[in-house]
């Protein structure tokens, strides 16, 4: 009798897989669903960060190279290049042969150094065999930025100023902090000296932002108060004061104060976190005219 449970039980098992297999094979009769395969490379390029490709500023030409020969009916209208100033497509012409298309400038457009450039490629751009891209790909591009000294050596070309300097984190102490060896900024002091010259003495720069940190009420030990009448320093204000006027940072002072009294040069302030109670109020009072 167990037996013949078990044949029967065993029976009804390999029936009820048979069942659900067939039934399987009936509920995805269905065709695959075509698979968009039309990828590209773009030789000579390097792919940074995963985010984009590294171009040079003298480029006349954007290569690319497709798994699959273009159509080329379905180029014009699909490929846009655009910068932050909105679409570049006046200064492009596109030339396509096989599986290549030449993305090419015109030869009085030339791409900023230090920019960031993308190229839209539609859905409707596919191969001559209907392949084409899943959803619109957008292709990111940047040029590098030019070295200081290139942008000088150009400067003596023109009288025009064009360059915005941005600095941070100086972090200037007060005296005390000098004297006890706890502030960061003595041994920069005269490479921001140099810097500062260059702002002044050459014509190029319209502007020079500071973002931020450029005191510092941050790094103080801590068993030093920041407020010292010793040092003359017995509230906010006077402890930014005592920071302006100490030994290593007067002559850092007086050249930002020349600088955001030229009418040709803007001098713009950030605050940090490390000098986030310096107010404009006290910050215009130690440099006047600045913002």
């Amino acid at each position: 009798m167990k037996k013949l449970v078990f044949v029967i039980s065993f029976a009804a098992i390999i029936s009820a897989s048979i069942f659900v297999s067939q039934s399987c094979k009936k509920y995805n009769s269905n065709p695959p669903v075509a698979v968009h395969d039309l990828t590209f490379k773009l030789p000579g390029l390097e792919y940074k960060h995963n985010t984009y490709y590294s171009i040079e500023d003298n480029a006349g030409h954007i290569d690319f190279v497709f798994n699959k020969e273009i159509d080329v009916n379905s180029v014009a209208g699909n490929i846009t290049f655009s910068d932050m100033s909105g679409v570049l497509n006046d200064s492009i012409f596109i030339e396509v042969a096989g599986q290549k298309m030449y993305v090419r400038f015109d030869s009085d457009f030339h791409l900023n150094s230090g920019w960031r450039y993308l190229l839209k490629i539609s859905q409707g751009f596919k191969s001559t065999q209907d392949d084409d891209f899943p959803k619109d790909t957008i292709i990111e591009f940047r040029t590098k930025s030019k070295h200081l000294s290139d942008l000088i050596l150009e400067g003596k070309t023109t009288s025009q100023r064009k360059l915005i300097a941005c600095i941070s984190d100086l972090h200037m102490g007060q005296q005390k902090a000098i004297n006890s060896g706890y502030c960061w900024f003595s041994d920069n002091k005269v490479a921001m000296e140099q810097f500062l010259d260059m702002i002044i003495e050459k014509p190029l720069f319209k502007e020079l932002v500071i973002m931020g940190d450029l005191f510092d009420e941050w790094i103080i030990p801590y068993s030093i108060s920041p407020f010292d009448s010793a040092y003359g320093v017995t509230n906010t204000r006077e402890y930014f004061e005592s920071i302006a006027n100490a030994e290593d940072n007067t002559l850092i002072i007086d050249k930002l104060k020349t600088i955001a009294l030229n009418p040709d040069i803007l001098l713009a302030y950030i605050p940090g976190n490390h000098d986030m109670q310096l107010t404009e109020e006290i910050f215009t009072s130690i440099i006047p005219g600045s913002q």
